[in-house]
């Protein structure tokens, strides 16, 4: 029985542990949103200091701008860049965290059906053990008196089989069949 228990905690268990990895596919898949997000945010960075670029690189060829402003703009540019190829990493990242979230999830859960198992076998375990402990009790099949005992208590005593005798005598008390010699002229009198 106490291995019944146990075996009905470790399915508790195995159900938390399930619904959390449940729930760190949710977290996962969450974080590649926002990787993703933020992926569109440097592609419009990239798109703005191209622009900037362009516009600072014609002025700082005619000499309207000095050369270290269209420097500067090229090194955001080159920032922007950085930063795309760096939300692009993210989002395969936060996209292997969700693929072994969800890998967690199926172990769980697989861990639940395992528990889930367990528990059957601990209730078969239980089952055997009290058919075994009905076992110490001999019960008649039905009410009487023990006319013939033929064991006592300690003896090892063996399933029946075809050549055994019986543990116990038994006569019914319920039902009676009596033999009486009645003389003839009495006959009439006996109900």
């Amino acid at each position: 029985k106490a291995l019944l228990e146990k075996a009905h905690a470790q399915l508790a268990q195995s159900e938390a542990g399930a619904k959390a990895a449940e729930a760190a596919v949710v977290t996962a898949q969450s974080k590649v949103a926002q990787a993703e997000a933020g992926t569109s945010r440097a592609q419009t960075d990239i798109v703005r200091w191209r622009s900037e670029f362009s516009r600072i690189g014609q002025l700082a060829t005619s000499g309207s701008v000095n050369r270290q402003v269209a420097d500067e703009t090229q090194q955001k540019l080159g920032a922007a860049e950085a930063s795309l190829k760096e939300s692009e990493a993210a989002i395969d990242a936060a996209k292997a965290s969700a693929l072994q979230a969800k890998a967690e999830a199926a172990k769980a859960a697989s861990d639940v059906t395992a528990a889930k198992a367990e528990v059957r076998v601990a209730e078969a375990n239980v089952a055997e053990s009290e058919a075994q402990h009905s076992y110490l009790t001999i019960l008649a099949p039905f009410d009487g008196v023990v006319t013939m005992r033929r064991v006592d208590p300690g003896h090892f005593v063996q399933p029946a089989g075809s050549s055994s005798s019986p543990l116990f005598v038994v006569a019914r008390t319920d039902k009676m069949r009596i033999f009486v010699a009645v003389p003839e002229s009495e006959a009439a009198y006996v109900d």
